[in-house]
């Protein structure tokens, strides 16, 4: 009909609330959509309205969105200079990021698989954030990271300490995000491959090729007895 106007369906396009959208996207990262399809019908007076499918459709729309509102990747995230940082107001505390990376296989075709980064950061003072993604399908990696700093209010001159277990993707991950960073090897990650070499070290019934490294838990080697010297974990990988 002309000269029609309908401004709620200007304003709400997809014909479902704001405020539904949020609890459709936010409870459906946290459990299957069947079961957030379940729960909304519970609580709120939508009866048969919403299943799992029209679940599926609007979370996805939804990280569509999302998706579209980040910025362009880049290399550095780090900015500004040394006298810029020292002009800025004093930093909140220390922040702990905590970064790895895990193999996810398809139920249904077993040699297919997909690696999986996930990240939790840790303030000493607020909430807890955490992110993820498919490594190899994400373009904007780096910037998903920025992003989460921002939210968390992480200045620039803030000290960040960022924990992996040194996989080349990880490394790459972390640089030039903060210029006051320190990259630690994480302890636990070590031990794993130190336990592996013991048990080459062991299964070696003649000896060659291995050395017992009992007695030094947290050590690299070089190749020679006397090289054997404590693992820093306060470098930045760069430098290790």
């Amino acid at each position: 009909m002309a000269g029609f106007v309908a401004p709620v369906v200007a304003a709400l396009p997809e014909r479902v609330t704001p405020d539904l959208l949020a609890l459709e996207a936010r409870w459906a990262s946290l459990a299957a959509y069947g079961i957030t399809a379940a729960l909304l019908a519970d609580v709120l007076p939508i009866d048969g309205a919403v299943n799992a499918s029209t679940i599926r459709n609007d979370a996805l729309r939804v990280a569509e969105r999302l998706e579209a509102e980040l910025g362009p990747e880049q290399a550095m995230f780090a900015s500004g200079c040394q006298a810029e940082w020292n002009k800025m107001p004093i930093p909140g505390p220390p922040v702990t990021i905590g970064i790895d990376g895990g193999y996810v296989r398809s139920w249904t075709d077993r040699p297919t698989n997909f690696e999986v980064i996930v990240g939790k950061s840790v303030p000493e003072e607020g909430p807890i954030r955490r992110f993820g993604f498919v490594a190899g399908h994400d373009d904007k990696p780096k910037r998903r990271l920025h992003e989460l700093l921002v939210s968390q209010g992480i200045a620039m001159n803030q000290e960040v300490t960022f924990m992996s277990d040194g996989a080349c993707n990880l490394r790459d991950l972390q640089y030039y995000m903060r210029p006051n960073a320190e990259h630690v090897l994480d302890y636990f990650h070590i031990t794993m491959r130190i336990t592996v070499l013991q048990q080459m070290a062991d299964s070696d019934e003649a000896g060659r090729g291995f050395r017992s490294i009992t007695g030094h838990p947290f050590r690299f080697h070089s190749g020679r007895d006397s090289d054997l010297k404590p693992a820093t974990f306060g470098h930045h990988l760069g430098r290790c």
